[in-house]
């Protein structure tokens, strides 16, 4: 992409993590961007363009910070772990780094305006739900793979009857389908409290410390990851 279409998608995710969405419009952006209303519209017709086009980079970015951050040497818990950080706006390259309450706060706020901006769009809203998808199925599988799922097992849909308390076969066994169902919920569980957290970073300055999340997050993922009675 020509540079400036990354310039104006930065001041675009600069604005959002001040502001949110009523912060931002093509003449706002035009402005920080030192560019003309014409230059921005050349590369997005309107604001709802300009927003999907951000949220798609956030995302994107997100992705690729999960990645960088890995480490091959990771127990399951520990990249599980990472990767709630991340999704809670906390450093995940450390896992003992304890973040500055506004370099936490910068980053859940960004991801916490975009997702606020999802509420009230459908396009955004299906860009958030995919991203949020790949993270669940990542949690979903670092889970299953802890508890020794068949990689190949065709899970069932988690319906409102599915419980994260898993009945056993006659023979005392978990069934592997009802095992997959509780590992699903215990994935959906997890990506809410990462996201939670990260909202209340962003707005609950000194309730929610980034200590405090960290530690909550830390039992989160211990808990997720407990074996099926």
């Amino acid at each position: 992409m020509a540079p400036l279409y990354d310039q104006i998608l930065d001041c675009v995710i600069a604005l959002m993590r001040e502001g949110g969405a009523a912060s931002v419009s093509i003449r706002i952006v035009a402005a920080r961007a030192g560019v003309s209303i014409g230059a921005v519209q050349h590369h997005f017709p309107d604001k709802a363009a300009l927003m999907l086009a951000a949220q798609g980079r956030v995302n994107q970015e997100f992705t690729e910070s999960i990645i960088a951050s890995s480490v091959p040497s990771d127990s399951l818990v520990d990249r599980a772990l990472r990767l709630a950080r991340a999704v809670a706006g906390l450093d995940s390259t450390d896992l003992d780094a304890i973040d500055s309450d506004q370099s936490w706060r910068d980053r859940a706020a960004t991801r916490g305006s975009f997702a606020a901006l999802a509420a009230a769009s459908y396009p955004a809203s299906e860009e958030h739900t995919a991203a949020n998808q790949d993270i669940e199925d990542v949690f979903y599988a670092l889970i299953a793979h802890a508890w020794n799922l068949d990689s190949q097992w065709e899970e069932p849909d988690a319906g409102p009857e599915a419980t994260t308390v898993a009945p056993e076969r006659p023979d005392g066994q978990v069934s592997a389908r009802t095992l997959a169902a509780a590992a699903r919920l215990r994935a959906q569980a997890l990506l809410a409290l990462a996201e939670g957290l990260g909202v209340a970073g962003a707005s609950e300055t000194g309730r929610v410390t980034p200590q405090i999340a960290g530690y909550l997050l830390e039992q989160g993922v211990a808990a997720a990851f407990e074996p099926h009675q």
